[in-house]
């Protein structure tokens, strides 16, 4: 009896052994990509002011997989470089964190910047808002012929009951590809469940839309019927 006991208890301590071991070798290996990371990114803080501008474009991406103060202010600074895909990078970088502060440079980009990428990209930037200020804006792109499609794709992308009233409006737009966003943008709110008081609005459309000569927005068409079913 007292054998099994001790064999018993031998079993545990290897157990406990590994266990021990398991988490020292995570612990280490925790700090030593702490420390990777930390050095990577005192690098990218410095290439991101380089005067090679393939360093600078390198560093406004990598910077945006860090979750510290000092990528995020270095991007916004990138956002002031004279290079449209280094501002493009930052950008893109800086929507990955889905800070509501940045709202508003982001609208300033899209509004102001000379080089229509950079416009573009900006406008896509706010889809991770669903703020009243970030409809509105949009809601306005939708008379500026060269980037109304953005403006639409971007909207289709926050999608609410307010965004399906609005998208309700191009559903039947002689613009065909305004008019595909539409009906993308009213799969994504119709699946995610939310269209508010403009279900019965989009299920006539959609109706509509099933015998539509456009074989690309017929099968969205039956898609949806599905779901509405």
């Amino acid at each position: 009896m007292g054998s099994f006991i001790q064999n018993k208890m031998k079993k545990r301590l290897r157990k406990l052994n590994k266990v021990v071991a398991n988490f020292s070798l995570r612990l280490l290996f925790l700090a030593i990509v702490s420390q990777f990371l930390f050095a990577n990114l005192e690098e990218d803080l410095t290439k991101i002011k380089s005067s090679k501008r393939e360093e600078r474009l390198v560093a406004a991406v990598n910077l945006g997989n860090y979750k510290d103060i000092k990528a995020k202010n270095a991007l916004i600074e990138a956002l002031n470089d004279k290079n449209p895909g280094v501002k493009i990078c930052a950008i893109n970088s800086l929507a990955k964190l889905r800070n509501k502060s940045l709202i508003d440079k982001f609208i300033e980009i899209a509004k102001n910047d000379k080089n229509f990428a950079v416009k573009r990209t900006a406008i896509q930037a706010l889809s991770w808002f669903k703020e009243k200020k970030v409809i509105d804006f949009l809601e306005k792109l939708l008379k500026e012929e060269k980037i109304k499609d953005q403006a639409l794709a971007t909207l289709s992308r926050i999608g609410g009951e307010r965004v399906a009233g609005i998208l309700l409006n191009y559903g039947d737009s002689t613009d065909k590809r305004m008019e595909e966003i539409a009906i993308e943008g009213l799969e994504r709110i119709i699946i995610s469940g939310n269209p508010g008081e403009t279900k019965e609005k989009i299920k006539k459309l959609i109706k509509k839309k099933s015998k539509s000569q456009n074989p690309k927005i017929r099968e969205k068409a039956k898609r949806i019927l599905e779901v509405l079913k």
